[in-house]
């Protein structure tokens, strides 16, 4: 037993005295991290009003940009907070008539999903999402 024991402790020094040592394991932490990034972000976003409706249909800002809404159909429209007919789950998301080349813009300040219709024809709708 003492021969074994003596031969174990013999050949742990000697991978010890020549420099072997267990194999090391790379962690995700060991790995060089790169630089976050921040997307840059857009001041302002435009949606197109359109005869077939809005162009994006859908975007997404941060709270505190501001959406330029331009009107390229040929008659007037009003953009409205949704639900039709009460404009109520943003209130202040209500323009007078946009006339053809012209814009209405509105900064979201606060987050979440917003929906907005044509109060013309409400079957036209939009979304913005505010992170």
């Amino acid at each position: 037993m003492k021969k074994i024991l003596s031969a174990v402790l013999g050949v742990i020094l000697a991978l010890i005295l020549s420099g072997c040592s267990l194999p090391q394991v790379k962690g995700i932490r060991d790995e060089p991290q790169e630089a976050a990034t921040t997307p840059s972000v857009i001041e302002t976003t435009q949606v197109k009003i359109q005869s077939n409706g809005f162009e994006p249909e859908s975007i997404m800002v941060l709270s505190g940009q501001t959406v330029t809404f331009i009107n390229l159909d040929r008659d007037p429209v009003s953009i409205a907070s949704d639900p039709y007919p009460e404009n109520s789950d943003l209130p202040d998301l209500y323009s007078k008539p946009i006339y053809k080349n012209e814009t209405y813009q509105y900064t979201f300040s606060r987050p979440g999903k917003f929906g907005y219709h044509l109060q013309e024809n409400p079957s036209v709708r939009g979304k913005v999402v505010v992170k």
